[in-house]
């Protein structure tokens, strides 16, 4: 007998939570979407930052004075040309790319 009323009590307890999810569906289905689209937003603010935060860096090659061919006859305005850093000391530079 007691079986029977814990099987019965645990099929009930069963449906009626079938029954609240299935009633409350669209509620969390909403839910989800809005925490899905906080996180995707949160991240790309993220990643944007980031990329903000270390654009300097990106931008900048160091390079020796050994590697640098040819200074002279490069044009910056045209989109490829190499600017040296105006701290060049003789031993590094700064070579600035426009891309």
């Amino acid at each position: 007998m007691n079986y029977l009323k814990a099987v019965i009590s645990r099929e009930t307890g069963n449906y009626d939570r079938w029954v609240y999810l299935e009633s409350n569906e669209p509620m969390i289905t909403k839910l989800q979407a809005h925490w899905k689209g906080y996180l995707a937003r949160k991240s790309y603010k993220e990643r944007i930052l980031f990329m903000k935060e270390q654009l300097p860096a990106i931008l900048k090659i160091q390079v020796t004075e050994d590697d640098i061919v040819a200074i002279d006859g490069d044009d910056p305005d045209d989109g490829s040309g190499v600017v040296v850093d105006g701290n060049y000391n003789g031993n590094d530079c700064w070579l600035w790319s426009w891309f």
